[in-house]
């Protein structure tokens, strides 16, 4: 069943493969209900619940668990950056979900706008209207706890195979 790893919930922030095993262990027929109630928690139980998410094997739909996902990014959690990745790799919407919020006015911390920037560059149907405007977070995004948003969501899309860094633009 899948539950919080507790204190060892760390070794899930660049991904360690004895944390990702327990996780992957514990994924079981009832992961996505035990997921939607960690994705509540604290930060430990929410990287949890993003790291089962990422390895599950076909993409969420417009569920509770999409939803919850999207909540505890929008709640400013301290894992941000894994819950960013999470939601690229397992959210077939992610592209205009992310866009939404990146153009949206409402103040974010630094570390969700530095995870949503880079994670909407490593989204396979990003806009080009969308790159564009990207540059009013310009300002935001050269802060260490931007960097500290960019660098988790590399992290974890290297670790989980997630969207790979596009080599052209694409137009839309």
């Amino acid at each position: 069943m899948l539950q919080s790893l507790g204190p060892a919930a760390s070794n899930l922030l660049a991904p360690a493969s004895a944390a990702i095993d327990q996780v992957r262990a514990a994924i079981d027929a009832d992961w996505q209900a035990a997921a939607l109630e960690l994705l509540a928690g604290s930060w430990r139980e929410q990287i949890t619940a993003a790291a089962a998410i990422a390895l599950s094997d076909k993409p969420l739909s417009d569920d509770p668990l999409l939803a919850a996902l999207w909540r505890a990014i929008d709640g400013a959690s301290w894992v941000a950056p894994q819950l960013v990745a999470a939601a690229l790799i397992a959210d077939p919407t992610f592209e205009a979900r992310a866009a939404d919020r990146l153009a949206d006015a409402s103040r974010r911390p630094p570390k969700t706008i530095g995870a949503l920037v880079r994670a909407y560059t490593r989204c396979p149907a990003r806009r080009m209207p969308v790159m564009a405007q990207l540059t009013v977070h310009d300002r935001t995004m050269a802060t260490e706890e931007a960097r500290i948003g960019v660098r988790g969501v590399d992290g974890w899309l290297d670790y989980f195979g997630g969207a790979p860094a596009p080599l052209t633009s694409r137009s839309s």
